[in-house]
């Protein structure tokens, strides 16, 4: 380990490691072992990675998530000079060949690239014959089902290492529960005894802190309370907010009451971001309002607080976010507010993402049918428009490709494999000075994107089929030429191009079945793990609630809960439930309100007379979005949301009475008889009003009755892994779930 210690003076500037990093970069290179390293953030997880990059002859390949991560790991190791670069879809084509190039050089140590990079046939054909000395998987926890986080992809990387003879795996993550980790370490092939490196989470400068919040639907009593901590502890500070819009609400509060606050979410534009995230890094008592896409590769030491303004998804993120704090080992102060209105939001996100049993059958039904009309047999390349599939069966693009990930996956399927995706159609902006040199172009590829592109109303934009146009008679053009002469000419700066409407594409490696029990059979099992997803992620919610409520020091309860050893030996002392000499900071308890049949009806008047899926009705009830309340516009109708106080298991066992009524009195039904195309509608009911047609194939009543007060619609998202025993295990065999009601929160 002499040359470890060499490059770490050298090249890091670095007298000694830190905390276990040695250890772990000693079995990695002395001993040629798979490796898993849960330190927390700020405890140097990238060097066990980085430092070995450079005693390894070969290339170390990193898997990274997030562009900005990587952008921001590339940029720290090339002022090291370390030779180290990315390839991802933020780049332009001058840096891609850039990094390309130093590849085949052989000249690059590092490269970064995104688990989907690994599907993609181009990329595995660039890298064949390279020898990877080192991979390293970060943010490895979701390849763990035990957490919210989990995609599927990462499991494709335990795939790829096996397939490409991996010398040796580094996976490293921010937190895990002991399941988490040892789901880790069995698809890696990491001893549990001997492979696993913990450093604790919690620090002993971080004082926790829970507020309850009695009554506050528009968030003034907590924007008061946010300025009080800040004035009584100054210094940079973040605070975290569920919802986008709320982040620019709460900044602006601040701001008005003498507070220097800024927002921060990824809807905005990358340069907006930057200019924040710079600002914060500069400023000593900045405070930015963000959602959770704030904060990964913040490398600030001296963030004196850190304010939960909604409850956080899981005990894995909120145990990440804190960790921001107090890096400078100074007193840190890091808040909850614990407001009841939190639950529906969060319950929300969990319950969004799980399709009905039928929309699931005809997810799988369709790929069936696809592969017959393509003439796809094994071995061929089947195409499938996700965009359309999931609009007309009301499945969400990430749940579609859980779905898919299943029929890769799971062992007693293994119907396909996910190769490079395509684009069914591009959408351009021509320049109005310089579109005449694409006019003057009389190659086949441009007279077919000239004879197909189609102006929109407002005669600025192109869009065309790309597929369509080089199947057309007379020109004699394949499609990757018309995808050639776009780029050509958006290269040249005559258009400004973007791709829509993707085409998943996957490779069959066995015959789709053609027997309509097997298919439901198949699309049973999809759809009851998808529930076993759902129920877990409620689960992890409620271990939030549990672990606030419970009366035990929070800081050593939180360390006991990720498996780490509390070395404390008394309780913390300074937390809010040792302040109160043991006593909860909140209870929690169960009140869902009686039934509201009144607003029920609004409901189901509100989506029309199309009523053939219980989780549908539920979702408008409830205030989530999907693509069909988008298609109908839904989420500005007054019933929208309108019930989301009630309980999740009595709307949907309502919802499905419902639906059982209406399929008995339309037999026969199909999706196709409702398409409603390039016509006017008039349903009757609540708010109902002339309409045009959105071209799904639902009608709805008019969404242009404005939405009550207190309704909402929250977009799902992804937090970070981690997770409770009560989860499932889709790939592996095993699961279960629990249910639970709303509640009420009452402060001590």
């Amino acid at each position: 380990m002499d040359e470890a210690h060499e490059i770490l003076r050298e090249t890091f500037g670095l007298g000694s490691f830190r905390g276990k990093q040695e250890p772990a970069i000693e079995r990695l290179v002395v001993h040629n072992k798979h490796t898993l390293v849960v330190f927390p953030t700020g405890t140097g997880k990238s060097l066990v990675y980085q430092l070995p990059a450079l005693m390894l002859p070969g290339l170390t390949l990193c898997i990274s998530p997030l562009i900005a991560l990587m952008k921001d790991q590339v940029d720290a190791c090339v002022k090291r000079g370390i030779e180290a670069g990315r390839i991802d879809s933020s780049q332009s084509k001058e840096e891609y060949q850039e990094t390309v190039q130093a590849l085949r050089n052989k000249t690059l140590k590092l490269l970064y690239v995104a688990p989907e990079r690994l599907n993609m046939e181009g990329f595995m054909t660039l890298i064949a014959g390279f020898e990877i000395e080192l991979l390293a998987v970060d943010e490895s926890h979701c390849v763990s089902e035990w957490g919210d986080a989990f995609r599927p992809d990462y499991l494709k990387i335990a795939r790829f290492a096996k397939e490409n003879y991996v010398n040796r795996i580094l996976c490293l993550t921010a937190t895990a529960t002991p399941a988490v980790a040892e789901d880790i370490a069995r698809a890696f092939d990491i001893d549990v005894d001997e492979g696993i490196f913990r450093i604790p989470s919690y620090r002993h400068n971080l004082h926790l802190q829970i507020e309850s919040i009695p009554d506050d639907p528009e968030g003034s009593d907590r924007i008061e309370r946010c300025a009080r901590i800040i004035r009584a502890s100054p210094g940079p500070t973040i605070i975290y907010v569920t919802r986008q819009q709320n982040t620019e609400n709460v900044a602006n509060e601040l701001v008005a009451k003498g507070i220097p606050a800024r927002f921060y979410h990824a809807g905005m534009d990358v340069g907006a971001r930057k200019t924040t995230q710079e600002w914060f890094m500069e400023s000593p008592n900045a405070v930015v309002c963000a959602t959770i896409a704030f904060g990964m590769g913040i490398d600030k030491a001296d963030i004196r607080n850190v304010i939960h303004f909604n409850l956080p998804k899981t005990l894995e993120g909120y145990s990440q976010e804190v960790g921001r704090a107090g890096r400078d080992g100074k007193p840190s102060t890091c808040t909850l507010f614990l407001h009841a209105g939190d639950r529906c939001i969060l319950e929300n996100f969990a319950r969004g993402n799980t399709p009905s049993k039928d929309s699931v059958r005809e997810m799988v039904k369709h790929t069936c049918i696809q592969a017959i009309a393509q003439g796809v047999k094994k071995n061929d390349v089947l195409e499938i428009k996700a965009w359309h599939l999931g609009r007309d069966l009301d499945i969400r693009d990430v749940t579609l490709g859980l779905l898919y990930a299943q029929l890769e996956l799971r062992q007693e399927f293994g119907y396909l494999r996910a190769v490079t995706p395509r684009y069914a159609e591009y959408e351009y902006t021509a320049d109005p000075t310089l579109y005449s040199k694409a006019r003057a172009d009389t190659s086949p590829p441009a007279k077919a994107i000239f004879m197909h592109a189609q102006l929109n109303k407002t005669r600025t934009k192109y869009t065309i089929d790309v597929t369509e146009a080089a199947a057309a008679p007379g020109f004699n053009v394949s499609r990757d030429n018309v995808v050639m002469k776009l780029n050509e000419w958006h290269d040249a700066g005559w258009i400004v191009m973007k791709a829509s409407q993707r085409l998943n594409r996957y490779r069959l490696l066995r015959d789709l079945p053609t027997d309509d029990d097997e298919i439901n059979r198949i699309a049973d099992v999809m759809f009851d793990e998808m529930v076993k997803r759902e129920n877990a992620e409620v689960a992890r919610m409620e271990r939030v609630f549990e672990w606030a409520a419970a009366g035990t020091c929070l800081p050593r309860s939180l360390t006991e809960y990720f498996g780490d050893a509390w070395e404390a030996g008394e309780d913390c002392g300074v937390c809010t439930v040792c302040r109160n000499g043991g006593a909860a900071a909140v209870t929690y308890a169960y009140t869902p309100p009686p039934f509201n049949e009144r607003l029920f009806r609004a409901v189901l008047d509100a989506v029309g007379p199309i009523r053939n899926d219980a989780r549908f009705l539920t979702r408008v009830a409830f205030g989530i979005t999907s693509p069909r309340v988008t298609a109908e516009k839904l989420s500005k109708h007054a019933a929208f949301g309108s019930m989301s106080d009630h309980s999740w298991e009595e709307l949907l066992a309502r919802c499905e009475e419902v639906v059982e009524g209406w399929k008995k009195a339309n037999p026969g039904w199909t999706r196709e008889d409702a398409k409603l195309k390039d016509m006017d509608t008039n349903v009757g009911g609540a708010g109902g009003a002339k309409r045009k047609s959105t071209g799904s194939a639902y009608g709805a009543a008019s969404s242009t009755a404005k939405r009550g007060r207190g309704s909402g619609s929250y977009a799902s998202s992804s937090n970070r892994g981690g997770g409770t025993q009560a989860s499932s295990s889709s790939y592996r065999g095993g699961g279960g779930g629990t249910k639970r009601g709303r509640g009420s929160w009452r402060g001590r």
